[in-house]
């Protein structure tokens, strides 16, 4: 039968999530769901306020922080959805987002919004991966 509890992840140090009430991903299954990531370094400030590129380097950089805590990685993020301040941003986005995801690339959504509760935050991106197993062809 297949364990159909949920599992909180934590990380080491990273208490700002309880104060908003979030966890940085919860597990059920096989199933990895993480909250949405902005360019926050681990000093709480977000980095490369103004540099889109540098932003979303920062949110994958989370992503993937969360992704290896709990025993996954990039390669299995099975669907993203991402919230941009400015859809002009999309071909940089893209470019960015093929250096860190590889073939076959992730199911995905982009959404443009107004603001992010950072002002300086220009991207979050929420991502759903495998634990175990592999993205097959």
């Amino acid at each position: 039968m297949p364990n159909t509890d949920a599992y909180r992840v934590t990380l080491p140090g990273d208490s700002r999530r309880d104060s908003v009430a979030l966890s940085a991903a919860i597990r059920c299954g096989n199933l990895l769901f993480l909250s949405g990531q902005v360019a926050m370094g681990r000093d709480g400030k977000i980095v490369g306020p103004g540099d889109f590129a540098a932003q979303v380097h920062q949110a994958f950089a989370n992503i993937r922080r969360i992704l290896e805590a709990a025993g996954s990685d990039l390669r299995k993020v099975v669907k993203t959805t991402t919230f941009v301040t400015d859809l002009t941003h999309v071909a940089t986005w893209s470019a960015i987002k093929k250096r860190y995801l590889s073939l076959p690339y992730p199911a995905g959504t982009i959404v443009e919004v107004n603001r992010f509760v950072s002002r300086e935050a220009m991207i979050e991106i929420e991502a759903v991966a495998l634990v175990e197993g592999e993205i097959r062809t």
